[in-house]
Order: C-alpha cells, then sequence, then structure tokens
C-alpha cells in the first residue's frame, strides 16, 4: 500500500509519499525495499507521485520528463501526461477502448483536518 498526500498552503502544495516497495504476496514471501522513489519533480511549478509498479511508472514518467519545459503550465503538463499515457497504454494493450476523453481537471472537493 503507498501513501501519498498533497497538501495546500498559501503559497503552494506541499507533495510526500512513503518509500516502502513491496514485492510478493503479503501472504506468503514478500520482499521489501525501504528507498524506492514515488515523489517526482515535473519543473518548477509542478510534481507527481506514483503508486503500483513503480518501474512502469518511472518510465512513463522519464518520457514525460523529456517533453516538459519549465514554462509549461501545470493544464500543460496534464494534457501532455494524459496524451503520453494514452499512446502507451494503446501500444500495450492494442485496440482496448481508453476510458476519458481527456485528464480530470475538475473542481474536486478540498480535504480538510
Amino acid at each position: 500500500m503507498t501513501l501519498t498526500i498533497a497538501l495546500e498552503g498559501s503559497d503552494g502544495l506541499i507533495l510526500a509519499t512513503d518509500s516502502r516497495g513491496t514485492i510478493g504476496d503479503p501472504r506468503g514471501l514478500t520482499a521489501i525495499n525501504d528507498i524506492q522513489k514515488k515523489l517526482f519533480r515535473l519543473n518548477k511549478h509542478s510534481g507527481i507521485t506514483i503508486a503500483g509498479s513503480s518501474e512502469l511508472a518511472a518510465t512513463l514518467i522519464d518520457k514525460l520528463m523529456k517533453q516538459i519545459q519549465d514554462s509549461h503550465s501545470v493544464e500543460n503538463i496534464a494534457n501532455l501526461g494524459y496524451t503520453l499515457m494514452k499512446q502507451e497504454y494503446q501500444n500495450w494493450f492494442g485496440g482496448r477502448q481508453w476510458v476519458t476523453p481527456g485528464p480530470v481537471m475538475d473542481n474536486r472537493p478540498l480535504v480538510n483536518f
């Protein structure tokens, strides 16, 4: 299980993740790695956290980072990421239906504690 957090401050966001990676079936033998990278800085104003297959995600993020410039807005990076992920999905799974027509940039409710 991955813990990833985004906190909104008065002058920006704070992103944080745990660093534990596990391999295997939790009911049996499981290998643990406590130095897994799950937080990536995309540019001066953007970052991304990952969960799931970190090796696969890191490959996708490397491809995305090659397309990003410091001047790109968050919305532009979301669109670049969406296009890349859709293209890679289609490469992996062929003709299977891609679900959303674009990145989800709606006004989700804030989480306050």
